[in-house]
């Protein structure tokens, strides 16, 4: 009878853990990660007989999940994608609002305040102190709306940084679980069959979890250990050890929230780029791509604005009859923009070892100019200068990081390397200029790195001819540190003496003159009007950064310096007389100027002549170097402009009404006080042309391709696109994780009516096995009777 009550307790316990597992998958058919569990019986060993080997019963041999590598990854892979895109949508949705809300954009501001100076340049209207009143308060408008945008684009930006901070956090919660997890895992393993099931579905939870933060790659080791990495290949978890991520301040711009890996000595900075999938890879995507673009796009767009209208309306002359330009009585811009351009932005990298500091502003741009530069030439990316080793220079424009070649002060290309002397003179990229900061200081610093023959400091000669000389003294045990040669001791007395203390220009070869002396160490001389041509020190290390983001604040720097209506120069500055003499019945109607570079700008002292001849009009004061031709802008409108080829606006337009006489002279003059005052508004008209002239996005040397609207509405548009991108691709990411999971559900997950279905078939076993029983224990007792 044992045989038989064996086996069927085998049986029974056999179905018992079957139903135990079916009851298990049925409680967990909603726990998150729970993987469906199947259990595997087999034979037990045979007794042999004479007859043959006879069944022993069964047993349970394992209980596993079903799961299915490949598919974990799938789903957990199209995790991190819909997190990713989910998140960049919110973030560019809100970005999207702010910007293309008529509420909040600056078009219909924009468009207001040009209407104001149109008003203003009505028939009777230059005096309405009402629409001059409008004019000052539109422009206040302007500036607020464009002020309210920026802002709140900083307040997107403050979110950011703190979902940074945010996601980080929830990363290291997920990594130290998964790490406790696999601790766990590995003391509970009992060879390959005998697994904790349920600790695994914790764990790859937990890594599901980890992929809606950030895109995680896992790789299984001995002992059922995973070991997660992120990021270029930064490991987050190996084994029982949970590395650690930190939002610290960026290095590049301590304003910006980066991704940091803990180490030993500090904190590595994860480049943003390589982070990729999952809501810290989506908000640092829509950081560098839309959030920092459409800032820097905003910004620029004011820039170009304020320096424009500045440039023009310098040329007016106010109600009270006072020119603007020159005047310390009035205001002499209409928008102030010169805090900025003392404070543009360009830190230097926190983990920088030298002591170069550098300075960015810029440059003006004259619309209509050949000369392309300035404003009309800037985009809307960051720049990274880079030491690429002592003395030498390259920069990466952002966030592409593709090397760009600058050009010095004069347009000349200077490749994608350049030196740090090249640096010191200044350098120009994308209409924006750099150089360093304190080149005084920067030279007093230099050491040997910097220095030729016996420790003398190279400098360019740029200074005029007649420029005077100053002495340094290096110490040859310490270059870094110098002293000026008249309070030098022995070499720099006799130094002194020789020279006077000041050097001619007859002294000074076309680099630094070294002196000798029986002191130690050496002696260079160099122009003291032009150390900032000197070659740069031992201060610029290699690796020493720099991030130029010539646009970011400029909004916040801008004021209305117009504040009051009188203060509107709307009338011209210049006046066009027609000679007594003349025969004919020709008079210069109106005059005015146009902002112009200063090498192309006709000299108006004591003021400009004109003579009408038989093949047109030509300049008679000054003599030579100008000539009239027609402007097609204005009807019975010419222009002065240069002989160069291509010929560039001299800055001096004016109006013709009727026909002059050959041998007719005319006088283009600064008015005089008498002349002063409100009469016209021929400031005003070229004020309002600004609203339509191209002067933006012409980057690479190319033309200026779109007015300040039209920018405005490219920003707007690529926001517009790329939201749409994102929203697309989120749609696509969403299904795509459906159908994953769907899939991996399809063999791993619990279907309830299978198991219900199961559970009547175990208990028909169960019930079958104690039957069994219930015979053998029927059969042991009849034997037990008949014994007795």
């Amino acid at each position: 009878m044992s045989g038989i009550f064996g086996i069927a307790l085998s049986g029974l316990n056999a179905a018992r853990t079957s139903l135990t597992t079916t009851s298990h998958n049925i409680s967990g058919v909603n726990t998150a990660g729970y993987h469906r569990q199947t259990n595997t019986q087999a034979s037990n060993l045979a007794n042999y007989s004479g007859a043959g080997y006879i069944g022993n019963g069964v047993q349970t041999t394992s209980i596993s999940r079903v799961y299915d590598a490949h598919l974990e990854k799938v789903v957990q892979a199209n995790t991190a994608m819909e997190s990713y895109y989910s998140t960049q949508e919110a973030q560019l949705d809100q970005l999207d609002q702010i910007i293309a809300d008529p509420a909040v954009g600056i078009t219909p501001a924009l468009q207001s305040f040009f209407e104001s100076l149109q008003v203003l340049t009505q028939p009777n209207m230059p005096a309405s102190i009402p629409a001059r009143q409008a004019v000052v308060n539109q422009s206040e408008a302007l500036l607020t709306r464009m002020q309210t945008m920026d802002g709140r684009i900083e307040e997107i930006r403050e979110g950011v940084n703190t979902g940074i901070r945010l996601t980080v956090d929830s990363i290291n919660a997920q990594a130290n679980k998964i790490a406790e997890l696999n601790k766990q895992i590995q003391l509970l393993t009992l060879g390959d069959q005998l697994v904790p099931n349920d600790l695994l579905d914790q764990r790859e939870q937990a890594v599901l979890e980890l992929n809606k933060h950030v895109k995680a790659d896992v790789v299984k080791q001995d002992g059922n250990v995973y070991n997660v990495f992120i990021g270029s290949g930064q490991s987050l978890v190996l084994g029982e050890l949970a590395m650690q991520l930190a939002a610290t301040p960026s290095r590049d711009d301590p304003q910006r929230t980066a991704v940091s890996y803990k180490e030993n000595n500090g904190y590595f900075e994860i480049p943003s780029a390589s982070i990729s999938g999952g809501a810290l890879g989506g908000l640092l995507n829509f950081r560098r791509d839309a959030l920092d673009v459409a800032q820097n796009a905003l910004n620029r767009i004011a820039i170009g604005f304020a320096q424009s209208m500045n440039a023009q309306h310098l040329l007016g002359v106010d109600v009270n009859g006072k020119a603007v330009a020159g005047k310390v009585d009035s205001q002499q811009e209409f928008f102030s923009i010169k805090s900025f351009a003392a404070d543009l932005r360009i830190p230097a990298n926190s983990k920088n070892t030298g002591t170069l500091t550098l300075q960015a502003s810029v440059i003006s741009y004259v619309p209509g100019s050949t000369n392309l530069t300035g404003y009309s030439q800037m985009t809307n990316n960051d720049y990274k200068v880079i030491c690429t080793s002592p003395g030498n220079f390259s920069i990466q424009r952002q966030p592409d990081n593709v090397l760009v070649s600058p050009t010095d002060l004069a347009g000349t290309a200077l490749g994608t390397t350049f030196t740090a002397t090249q640096l010191a003179n200044g350098i120009v990229i994308d209409g924006v200029k750099m150089e360093v900061s304190d080149p005084t200081a920067a030279a007093k610093t230099a050491g040997a790195a910097a220095a030729t023959g016996a420790g003398v400091v190279p400098a360019t000669a740029a200074a005029a001819a007649a420029a005077a000389m100053s002495a340094v003294l290096a110490e040859a045990s310490s270059p870094a540190n110098a002293t000026a040669i008249a309070a030098a001791e022995k070499a720099g007395y006799a130094a002194a003496n020789a020279l006077g203390h000041v050097m001619t220009a007859a002294q000074m070869t076309a680099t630094s003159t070294a002196i000798a002396g029986p002191g130690p160490g050496s002696i260079a001389a160099t122009r003291a009007a032009n150390v900032a041509a000197a070659t740069l020190p031992a201060a610029t290390v290699a690796g020493d950064s720099f991030m130029l983001q010539p646009t970011r604040g400029a909004i916040s720097h801008m004021l209305v310096n117009v504040t009051q209506p009188n203060e509107v120069a709307a009338s011209s500055n210049i006046i066009g007389k027609a000679a007594a003499t003349n025969t004919g019945a020709a008079a210069i109607s109106s005059a005015w100027q146009r902002p112009v570079s200063a090498s192309n700008m006709i000299p108006m002292q004591p003021s400009i002549g004109l003579k009408y001849t038989a093949t047109g009009w030509s300049v008679t004061t000054p003599a030579a170097g100008f000539k009239v031709v027609i402007n097609d802008a204005t009807a019975g409108g010419f222009k002065i402009v240069t002989n160069a080829t291509p010929a560039e606006n001299a800055g001096v337009e004016f109006k013709v009404d009727g026909t002059p006489k050959v041998g007719d002279d005319f006088t283009i003059r600064v008015k005089t006080t008498a002349e002063f005052g409100i009469s016209d508004s021929f400031n005003m008209l070229q004020m309002t042309d600004i609203q339509t002239q191209n002067t933006m996005e012409g980057s690479g040397g190319g033309n200026p391709t779109t007015s300040f609207v039209g920018s405005y509405s490219r920003m707007v548009s690529l926001v517009a696109n790329k939201t749409a991108e994102a929203q697309a691709a989120g749609e696509a990411a969403t299904a795509s994780l459906k159908e994953a999971t769907l899939t991996r559900e399809a063999v791993s997950g619990v279907n309830l009516d299978e198991e219900a279905s199961n559970l009547l078939r175990f208990q028909q076993a169960y019930q079958a096995s104690s039957k069994c029983i219930e015979i053998a224990n029927t059969l042991f007792d009849s034997i037990l009777n008949a014994v007795n």
